[in-house]
């Protein structure tokens, strides 16, 4: 196959000893709230002052803007975003899950100018955070680029404090190899073409990650966004760090339950290994849970009817969006209203690990990795210290509250 920039060999077909990294696909050289209940897909109208954060996300027709959100938002199975429709209108998601995750993400279609009378400038008014995602399959490098180059000036233009968050999605089908010469390749053009136009603040905004919405780093890439987005996340750190500190614990994280997204964590490097350990032990967590929950609503963190609709269904919602077609997925956070404030899972791996997880506040878990024999030893004084913490978490909380009020 030839592409923009000449032939374009098959991934199975690269020599990854090669020094140039192949023109083509993996590569840009050259020219809840709980339940479903909690999202609502609706048209979006103009911006007012009542609008919460936003999360603006963009991209060419095809990227996979609507895929990441459903997947990460509204659970739908990776497989079954195969049968989404192109977005035609923006449409606007708001999530409220715990009291950390207060933001609304805005769906744009591919061709933004064209499926609404509001200006892009008026899109990013009042925008934290711009999301692009770049279709690392895709052979059309140069419309890519120029899209992304276009993008960019117009938001910086508009809007100097911005984040942008650039998502090389679709990265399941390169190697480790070809992800890092991929997000280096694109983040040096990039770079490049805005010191152009003087706008070299705007590099210092820019991050970059590689994503797939069929294994762990969609959320893991999704969960950084969502920090942005929260004043309070220097705090949260400085109190796992006393946490860590105080109890000899490898790594910990502040979990959303709802999404699965971590809004905090140490100041230790985050191993993906670490964080995919901990997002599975929610999910076994919450199958637990909801086989043995307790039938009493006073010991549920959730009201009946958001128990109701967190039982595990294979219904499909039909809504507004996208012509009536696109689905939302009502298989939304099962079973993650049957944890209480009593709820603490432990688990003992093979190579003397301890994976220590508990409900902290409303829909927030704390998952700890630290050694079998640190656990046992000091079993009372990380339990204390875990108090303490949870402690200084409620004062956050409430101190967020008092300031929103």
């Amino acid at each position: 196959d030839v592409g923009p920039y000449g032939t374009t060999p098959q991934m199975d077909d690269v020599n990854e000893e090669e020094e140039d990294f192949p023109v083509g696909p993996g590569s840009f050289i050259g020219q809840s709230r709980l339940a479903s209940s909690s999202i609502h897909a609706r048209d979006i109208s103009p911006p007012d002052a009542t609008d919460t954060t936003r999360v603006v996300i963009v991209g060419l027709p095809g990227a996979g803007k609507s895929s990441v959100q459903n997947v990460v938002f509204h659970k739908l199975s990776p497989h079954e975003t195969l049968f989404l429709e192109s977005t035609d209108h923006i449409v606007k998601h708001d999530i409220s899950n715990s009291s950390f995750l207060q933001f609304q993400v805005w769906d744009t279609p591919g061709k933004l100018d064209s499926a609404t009378d509001m200006s892009f400038d008026t899109v990013l008014a009042g925008c934290t955070v711009l999301l692009f995602i770049v279709d690392v399959t895709s052979e059309d490098t140069q419309t890519t680029m120029q899209y992304l180059h276009q993008t960019l000036t117009q938001a910086y233009i508009a809007n100097p404090q911005l984040y942008t968050e650039i998502f090389i999605h679709k990265a399941d089908a390169l190697t480790e190899d070809q992800k890092l010469r991929c997000q280096r390749e694109l983040q040096d053009r990039v770079d490049e073409e805005l010191r152009e136009i003087n706008l070299d603040a705007a590099i210092d905004r820019i991050s970059y990650r590689t994503t797939s919405i069929f294994d762990h780093s969609i959320y893991q890439a999704f969960s950084s966004v969502a920090q942005r987005l929260i004043p309070e996340v220097a705090v949260l750190e400085n109190l796992l760090d006393c946490l860590v500190n105080s109890c000899a614990i490898e790594k910990a994280f502040l979990f959303d339950i709802v999404s699965k997204l971590y809004i905090a964590t140490d100041s230790s490097p985050v191993h993906t290994q670490d964080f995919e350990l901990c997002s599975d032990m929610i999910e076994v967590t919450i199958d637990v849970s909801f086989i043995y929950q307790r039938k009493s609503p006073s010991l549920s963190l959730s009201s009946a009817p958001e128990q109701e609709d967190l039982k595990r269904t294979t219904t499909r919602e039909t809504s507004s969006t996208n012509g009536g077609n696109q689905h939302g997925g009502s298989d939304t956070c099962r079973g993650a209203g049957t944890l209480t404030s009593q709820s603490i899972a432990i688990i003992r791996l093979s190579n003397d690990t301890v994976v220590y997880q508990c409900e902290v506040a409303q829909y927030l878990a704390l998952s700890c990795i630290l050694r079998a024999e640190t656990y046992d030893a000091n079993t009372g004084i990380v339990e204390y210290n875990i108090g303490v913490f949870q402690d200084g978490l409620h004062e956050v909380i409430a101190q967020r509250k008092h300031q929103v009020a």
